[in-house]
This record gives structure tokens, C-alpha cells and sequence, in this order.
């Protein structure tokens, strides 16, 4: 069993053994490299009530790149794409480091939806109605959570 191998079944591991409220995670396929995650969004926040989907792929070069990871939920925020669910965040991108888990990367995930990164938008409209107009961008982040990543 190759080291990266390891490192992600330990990981796994860990995240089935202490399960956490606000995320969880599976095999997709029963394909060890290939994960389906879910962040649940914070109470009393314009997230809330939803889950939210993603797709984690570790790459051949984890844990020294990090993993892929894209929202399978539409989602109104500033740091993912609408259209491809991809995220851009400072975690999985200029700030990542081999010692960085999935667990975090879920945690900071989940904080990211309450404290987006302006800087580093993927939707600068988006980004510019967040700073700008936060009553519009709060009513449609609430509306599509409740069409998309709630159960009716």
C-alpha cells in the first residue's frame, strides 16, 4: 500500500470514527481516491437547514497538491462557481501545505460559506453585491439554499 494510499484511509477513518454535524463523507464507488462530502450550513445564517454536496478527488500528487473539490449543490457565494460548483478559497490554493487534512479542508470549507474570500472571488458580481449590498446577496444566498440544498 503506497504511502498516499495510507494517508487517505487514515483520514477516512478518522472522519467515520468522530462524525461532526456540520460535515460528513463517503466513498464514491467504493473508490478510495474518489469521496462525496456534504456541509451542512451554520444556524441562524442564510445557510442554514441547507446541505450542501461535494465531490473530493485526491489527485496522484496528494497530499503534496491538494485534493479537487467542487460543490455537487448550486450555491450562492462568491468563492465557487455556479455553474461547475468549483471553489476558490486560499486553503486549496496558494495556501495549501502537505500537513493540511480533509477534515480541515471541510472545517474551513463550512467557514468560508459564513466568511467568504472578497479576494479571491470566482464571482466578482457576486463578490461586489457581499461587499456592497449584503441585504440583496443574503435574501438570494437564503433563496437558493431553500431551492437547492434543502429537502422540500
Amino acid at each position: 500500500m503506497s504511502p498516499r494510499q495510507k494517508r487517505i484511509e487514515k483520514e477516512l477513518e478518522g472522519l467515520l470514527r468522530t462524525p461532526h454535524e456540520g460535515y460528513s463523507v463517503g466513498l464514491k464507488h467504493d473508490d478510495i481516491y474518489e469521496w462525496t462530502g456534504f456541509i451542512r450550513g451554520v444556524q441562524h445564517h442564510y445557510y442554514e437547514n441547507g446541505t450542501f454536496g461535494l465531490h473530493i478527488q485526491f489527485t496522484d500528487d496528494y497530499p503534496d497538491e491538494p485534493p479537487k473539490i467542487h460543490f455537487t449543490t448550486k450555491i450562492y457565494h462568491p468563492n465557487v462557481d455556479n455553474r461547475t460548483g468549483a471553489i476558490s478559497c486560499h486553503m486549496l490554493g496558494k495556501d495549501w501545505n502537505s500537513n493540511i487534512t480533509i477534515e480541515k479542508i471541510l472545517m474551513s470549507l463550512r467557514l468560508l460559506l459564513t466568511t467568504p474570500e472578497l479576494e479571491s472571488a470566482v464571482d466578482v458580481k457576486i463578490a461586489n453585491e457581499y461587499a456592497n449590498d449584503k441585504k440583496t446577496f443574503e435574501k438570494k444566498a437564503r433563496e437558493w439554499t431553500e431551492k437547492y440544498a434543502t429537502e422540500n
